[in-house]
Formats: structure tokens, sequence, C-alpha cells
């Protein structure tokens, strides 16, 4: 490329950014962004290089810094995408299409395979994943042609609202949780912070949502989703008994205690409430999982109600499962909630006991009874998966007899393997065969349900 047509193209770039507002919404709080006050005074973000090429580049390449921070997108990609997602909504869908209706009905077919509908059959063909978020911004009319003369933007909260209602609409069919994680973020910090009522946070939390949920949009994706996060669990070394710290990081004595203890594919963490005077230990039981999230180290915990939603597939509420920032040592474990709905989980800060003698003599006495708090939703879980063939796998139950189950099931059976977590649930008087890292569950409580499943009883497995 050479220098004029470079420097054309950069200008192009810094013109846009100027125009439509993208980092700022008004030109003066651009200037002071960009300690740049004579951006006011009619000179564009053009005139911070002159015309000098390198100089042109180092103020793009400075703003593309900022975006990056912001939200780890790649500046002249967005600029680019944004332009061509423009292109696509004015040329390939009629103005009469052009609402809310017509976004959740792209969301819906670009995430969870929906069908074609009237509205968007003519763009299909011409959208790629990196379009779908900022189509479904201008098909709202939040973000403006990229040429736009417009001038600063006075309806932020509008917009932000209008999106989120939108997005609120689409992503919540057919997904494990009631609302992604992603949306309970984006709407905590939308409220917590002047700085990002912008139109890039709206596109980078609208494109952060629809990724999201095209993560959990299938029973395939979310398999592939759940095969992802096993991949990346971690069993740090934490069996054993743990005292609660308040929110100072003072170690509470008493009448609390926690202990880990360590499953196949998970831990059980037990909080432990001693009554002396009723002698009695009543005990509250969590399954947590560790998880490498890019540089963190990350608790997944699911109350004990949580096995109900799981097992029946009905979409769990938020505030059954916790998603904390694990700060883990030999002798502490610190936990952060990632937003407001993670906070009702009761330990911030967990201090390894040195009291496990004791505590181990109290959980064997004779003289406490031990109470379940949920005890309605207690259950066993028992890996008895024993063989795979071509069409079935087979499952030990308690009477010694297989249960036989076809993988034309679910097209994810077929990736079932002997490191996964496969056996039979029992919860209250129903059973249920469960591919735990899938997550699939099938009740066979009854003959009827068995044979609606084609699931059978066999005595042995098939040559």
């Amino acid at each position: 490329m050479n220098n004029d047509k470079s420097i054309k193209q950069i200008k192009k770039y810094l013109g846009m950014i100027q125009c439509t507002r993208l980092l700022c919404n008004t030109k003066e709080e651009l200037g002071q962004l960009l300690d740049y006050p004579s951006i006011t005074k009619g000179n564009g973000l053009s005139g911070m290089g002159g015309k000098s090429l390198f100089k042109q580049k180092c103020v793009l390449m400075g703003i593309g810094e900022i975006v990056r921070e912001r939200t780890g997108m790649d500046l002249c990609l967005l600029l680019d995408t944004y332009r061509e997602a423009y292109s696509i909504v004015q040329n390939h869908i009629p103005p009469r299409f052009r609402d809310a209706e017509t976004c959740q009905h792209l969301i819906e077919h670009f995430c969870a395979q929906g069908e074609i509908t009237r509205d968007i059959a003519d763009v299909v063909d011409y959208v790629e994943p990196r379009h779908l978020p900022l189509m479904v911004l201008v098909l709202l009319d939040v973000l403006p042609s990229p040429n736009t003369r417009s001038g600063d933007v006075t309806d932020i909260e509008e917009c932000y609202t209008r999106v989120m209602n939108m997005l609120i609409k689409s992503v919540g069919k057919g997904i494990v949780i009631d609302t992604l994680p992603a949306i309970t973020y984006a709407q905590e910090v939308w409220q917590d912070g002047e700085d990002v009522k912008n139109r890039l946070f709206l596109i980078h939390m609208t494109d952060t949502i629809i990724d999201a949920y095209r993560s959990v949009g299938t029973r395939t994706a979310l398999g592939h989703t759940n095969q992802e996060i096993l991949e990346n669990l971690f069993f740090p070394d934490v069996e054993g008994f743990w005292t609660e710290c308040d929110e100072a990081g003072q170690q509470q004595a008493g009448q609390v205690f926690w202990r880990f203890e360590n499953l196949a594919n998970c831990h059980m963490l037990y909080r432990y409430n001693v009554d002396d005077e009723k002698r009695q230990l009543t005990y509250t039981k969590y399954a947590v999982r560790f998880i490498h999230d890019e540089d963190i180290d990350m608790a997944y915990i699911a109350h004990p109600h949580s096995i109900r939603y799981l097992l029946t597939g009905q979409p769990m509420p938020n505030s059954l499962v916790a998603y904390l920032d694990a700060t883990i040592k030999d002798d502490s474990i610190t936990f952060e909630a990632r937003s407001e709905t993670d906070k009702w989980f009761p330990a911030t800060k967990l201090i390894r006991s040195d009291q496990t003698k004791q505590l181990k003599k109290l959980l064997s006495s004779k003289k406490y009874t031990q109470v379940n708090e949920f005890v309605q939703d207690e259950y066993s879980f028992n890996l008895t998966m024993v063989a795979i063939t071509r069409d079935y796998i087979y499952i030990l139950n308690r009477d010694e007899l297989l249960y036989r189950v076809p993988k034309a099931l679910d097209e994810m059976l077929k990736q079932v393997g002997f490191d996964h977590s496969v056996g039979v649930i029992e919860f209250g008087d129903a059973k249920f065969i469960a591919f735990d890292d899938f997550p699939l569950y099938y009740e066979v409580t009854t003959p009827e349900q068995m044979a609606e499943l084609g699931i059978e009883l066999t005595d042995a497995v098939d040559e």
C-alpha cells in the first residue's frame, strides 16, 4: 500500500470513530479522552497527526489501544465489520423488517439453529458471526451509518434499554440457567459506571452476550462447551476441614466449620453449624468445581436445590449457581463474586483448620445428630458405566442388571468415553441415568419411561 492510500484509509478510520461517536457520546468528551481540545473547534481527529503518515498511525494505534483495553477488540477489524454489517442490513433487509423481532430471529437462527423466517430469508447467506452483534444494533437504530453526520448521542440510556430488552427476550430460551451470567454482568457494569455508557460498550456487550448464547444455544453446543470446561478443571489439595472468616478477613471461632470432600468429577463442600444445646450438626452440601478461566482460577458452586433443575431440564435460577474468582493457597481460599447474583454463597474466605482431630471426632460422635438442611434435595450418584459399543452404552444398576442406552437418543452420546462421569442418580423415589458432563439426564423410574426412551434392561453386554 502506498503512502497516499494508506493515509487515506487511516483518515477514513479516524473520521468514522469521530462521526459515529464510537468511544464517547459527544465530541467534547472525545477531545477530553484524547487530550485534543481542538476537536471541538472544527478540527477532526485526523488533524492530530497532520499530514504525517507516521503520526496518523500513532493516533489510530493509540485509540486502538484504548478499545483493546476496554473490550479486547481490534479497532480496525471492528470498524471494517461495522461497515460490512451496515451494508448487509441496508442491502438485504427491507425497512419493514428492521426491528427487534428480526433481531431475535437472526440470533435464534445463528445461535440456536432456529428456522429461517420470512424477515431473514434474504440475508442469512451474507452474514458471518462477527457481523451479527453489529447488525442487531443497526436494526435497533442504536448504531448509525458509518458516514453519519447526526452528531452527539443524547439517548444512550434509551438505546441500552432497547438492546437489553431484546437480548433478554432472545437468549432466554432453552439454556441451562434462567439468565446468562453475561447479561447479569453487563447490567451491573452499566449501572455502576458512567464511563461505559457509550456505543462501544453496547457493541462489546451485545457481542459478549450473543457469543455466550451461541455456546449454549443448542444441545450440541452446550455439550461442546461442557467438554471445554472439563478440560480446564483442576483439583487443588483442599480436602479436609476449614474455618470461616468475616468480611474483614478475621477467622471466626466457634459454631461454624467447613469440610471439602474430593470426588471423581468435583468437590463436595459441607458447611456445618454446631448446636451444642440440641446436640445437632446442621449442614449444607454444595457441589464445587475449580476451573482455569484464562489467567484466573474460578470456582463454580451449585446450591443443593440446583439438582432439581438439572434432572428435570428446567432453566435454573441464577440464585442457585455462583461463579467466583478463587485464590487458592496452602492454608487459605479466597472467593470473590463476579456479580451481585453470586453473593448468595456464604463464605468469602476459608482458612485451613488446625482442629482436624477434634472436628473428625465431632463428626463421628454418636452424641450429635447430623441434619441435612436441604434433605429434600439429597441424592446419590454412582458411576457405573461398564461398556460402550457402537450403538449402545451399558450402565449397571443396583440389581446388577444393565441399562442399555441407545446412542441414538442424543448426538452427544457418541462422544461419551470412560473418562466421563456416567452412572445412575437416585433422587427421592426417582432414578435417572446421568451423563453428567454433557449434561444429559434420562428418568428411568418406571418401565413406561424406559420404553419411551428406548432404554432396556439386560443381563449382559451384546457382542
